[in-house]
């Protein structure tokens, strides 16, 4: 959806690989609703958000965002890769950053030293 917006692809519903990236996305998203809507807390029973954990409902916004943010990446590295070519210096500068930014927010979740050890 964000490479339509994006205008990256075009969208022609009478050809067949546009009719298998709606499907595939219909199936995804609706594989992806039966599994939170079966394993995750009830939402319509008349007890409040209280009686349910907080960290799944965190848990589930952060997985939103992550896979919202992927595929913006992929629309970057796109454009990426026709300006700098070199895949390897793309992906090892993706690596490095993705590395830096866990320690930061590692840093900050586990103030105990001692948990670094192996």
């Amino acid at each position: 959806m964000l490479a339509v917006f994006f205008r990256m692809e075009q969208v022609m519903l009478r050809s067949s690989a546009t009719q298998a990236k709606i499907n595939g996305t219909i199936v995804s998203i609706s594989g992806a609703l039966v599994i939170v809507l079966y394993k995750g807390p009830k939402l319509l029973v008349a007890a409040s958000f209280t009686s349910c954990e907080p960290s799944w409902i965190i848990g589930g916004l952060l997985l939103v965002l992550q896979f919202l943010l992927l595929s913006v990446w992929y629309i970057l590295q796109t454009q990426i890769m026709e300006i700098y070519p070199e895949e390897i210096s793309v992906v090892l500068f993706y690596n490095m950053c993705a590395t830096l930014i866990s320690a930061l927010v590692y840093l900050f979740v586990e103030r105990e030293l001692n948990s670094w050890k192996l």
